[in-house]
């Protein structure tokens, strides 16, 4: 399986972008055989929550988590041919959301602390309970590792997801 998050399309669930996948999924088949490639992007591992913040830890990190701009289009089929375009810039983390004892899932603010950490947090919950990441029709994402592979969507919520994190 490869993540496609920063190929999809804001009306089209099949990516127009197919030349990043056909290289991801070629990655996973290299991988079967050389056993030091990573061939996916970042995966959560670990969370410890603490009041209003998180700890999250990830494997598949290659030499560091990043944050990258993605470009996406709105209605063409290339982002050559759009004049409209989702821009996520770089400097910013985006596509976490954190639940609260409000029951009610926010944005939150989302930074990178060590080579495979991100510290979460978000003024609207006291709590947080459950966290999670690229969880949208169309999420704007832009957590990758250093090898430019985009990081895999979570939930931690019990409720919405049967099997636990990876």
């Amino acid at each position: 399986m490869a993540v496609a998050l920063d190929c999809g399309h804001y009306q089209d669930v099949h990516p127009r972008v197919k030349y990043p996948i056909g290289q991801r999924l070629a990655l996973h088949a290299i991988a079967l055989e050389k056993k030091d490639i990573i061939a996916d992007g970042p995966i959560l591992h670990n969370i410890q929550k603490k009041g209003s913040s998180a700890i999250l830890t990830y494997k598949s990190v290659a030499k560091g988590l990043e944050s990258r701009k993605v470009v996406l289009p709105r209605s063409a089929k290339s982002t050559e041919e759009d004049e409209n375009l989702f821009i996520i810039p770089a400097n910013k983390l985006s596509g976490f959301e954190v639940f609260g004892s409000d029951g009610i899932f926010h944005p939150a603010d989302a930074s990178i602390t060590s080579s495979n950490t991100i510290k979460i947090t978000s003024s609207k919950v006291d709590e947080i309970v459950d966290v999670r990441y690229g969880l949208a029709a169309f999420p704007l994402c832009n957590l990758y590792n250093s090898q430019a592979l985009p990081a895999h969507p979570f939930r931690t919520d019990k409720k919405l997801c049967e099997r636990p994190v990876r």
